[in-house]
């Protein structure tokens, strides 16, 4: 079982969601802002959210 861990880079804004190990093979954006990081085999590795203030409502 891999270990999931979060980041923020607040220079960035930017949260993300690592779920698993492994080499991102492809992206696909779910809805605006919102990024999910699949492997080969189509299993979800991380998630990346952008602007992540404004997503969480911390901010206007």
């Amino acid at each position: 079982m891999s270990k999931r861990r979060i980041f923020y880079d607040k220079k960035a804004d930017v949260l993300y969601f690592v779920l698993k190990e492994g080499q991102e093979e492809y992206v696909k954006e779910i809805q605006p802002n919102v990024i999910v990081e699949f492997n080969k085999d189509d299993e979800v590795i991380g998630i990346e959210i952008l602007k992540a203030l404004v997503a969480v409502n911390c901010v206007n």
